[in-house]
């Protein structure tokens, strides 16, 4: 037997971000948590364009709202805080 064949191809490495997706499609929970960052990092940059000055504006009518009340507006489903402003994770109390 010789260790020399012809036939023999070398086959190259995938690329890096080959791989990476590779195993991203291999790990149902890892994709699903690479997704829900990029979301969250997407909406990071387009969510104070949505909110425009309601981020920033007070609304003492609606001060201390309690959260998840679906009729009111999308912006207040997290509640809100003692001015009246609507919830963003970014704001939590600390």
């Amino acid at each position: 037997m010789s260790l020399s064949n012809a036939d023999t191809e070398i086959i190259d490495d995938p690329s890096f971000a080959t791989r990476m997706l590779r195993m991203l499609w291999a790990d149902k929970f890892a994709l699903c948590a690479a997704i829900f960052l990029i979301v969250v990092i997407i909406l990071a940059f387009v969510g104070p364009a949505w909110l425009g000055e309601l981020a920033t504006k007070q609304n003492l009518r609606g001060r201390n709202l309690a959260p998840f009340q679906w009729q009111r507006e999308w912006y207040f489903w997290l509640g809100a805080d003692a001015l009246g402003r609507p919830h963003r994770p970014d704001r939590c109390p600390s």
